[in-house]
């Protein structure tokens, strides 16, 4: 006889019937015992029969609660899984970006981003209360809870001879020529950038570069010269950079430091 499922609706009805029928042919076979033999204390064999039968169903009724248990803690799970927070932010160009959030005293703190285009980069702010996004195109926004968008990109540089370099019509010239990259707040107000202004051609050397959020300023930091650097993640001492695999540290007025 196959044994019952556990999940089984008549699983408790069905292990009883099973037992039951098994302690019947136990029975059976002790009192034929005590035909040939007639030397076995009949009540105390009957003793013994019950207390197997009640066993068995006490076993029955654990089984039943721990599926019990079970079905309740996955219930709770499914409970937190419905609770999280999303945001559905507009980054422009029709796209949208979602991200987990809490809110406390009707201030929205981000938490992490869970669905984003592709060719999206980001950044959470310090305070949690800012998205910094650099697109396809290499422009650089600033985004808010409530969907604000804010350009933070610059679109052209002015040589100290007067010469312009425009953004769109450089990175058409040159294709692996960095403008913007991998920006990382520094502090809620400056934001520090990777690029290759202000020389313009093939194979340069990259430079830290910080904007001012409020103002829009954007400034060289000129001794981060090098052709590899990596900005890393915050720590007690400011923004973590490698600078030709050297450690250094961004503080948040945008001061490098060893």
């Amino acid at each position: 006889m196959a044994k019952p499922s556990i999940f089984s609706r008549d699983y408790k009805r069905q292990m009883r019937r099973r037992r039951r029928n098994r302690a019947i042919i136990i029975s059976s076979v002790i009192l034929l015992i005590i035909v040939g033999f007639g030397a076995i204390n009949f009540s105390y064999v009957k003793a013994k029969i019950q207390n197997y039968v009640y066993k068995t169903e006490e076993d029955i009724e654990e089984v039943q609660t721990d599926k019990e248990v079970i079905q309740q803690q996955t219930d709770e799970i499914e409970e937190f899984k419905e609770e999280k927070k999303v945001l559905d932010l507009s980054i422009g160009d029709g796209r949208n970006i979602k991200v987990e959030y809490d809110e406390n005293n009707n201030i929205i703190k981000f938490k992490d981003v869970l669905e984003i285009p592709k060719g999206i980069y980001y950044n959470i702010s310090p305070s949690k209360e800012f998205l910094l996004i650099i697109d396809e195109k290499q422009n650089m926004k600033i985004i808010d809870s409530k969907s604000k968008v804010e350009n933070i990109t610059s679109p052209t540089y002015i040589a100290p001879n007067g010469e312009r370099f425009e953004k769109d019509s450089t990175l058409q010239i040159y294709s692996n020529y960095i403008w913007n990259s991998e920006a990382k707040f520094i502090s809620d107000s400056k934001v520090a950038y990777i690029s290759n202004i202000p020389y313009f051609g093939s194979n340069l050397n990259k430079y830290i570069w910080i904007v001012d959020i409020q103002n829009k300023t954007h400034t060289t930091i000129w001794n981060s010269k090098a052709k590899d650097i990596k900005l890393l993640s915050q720590n007690d001492k400011g923004l973590e950079i490698s600078i030709e695999g050297n450690i250094k540290y961004l503080d948040k007025q945008g001061k490098l430091l060893n």
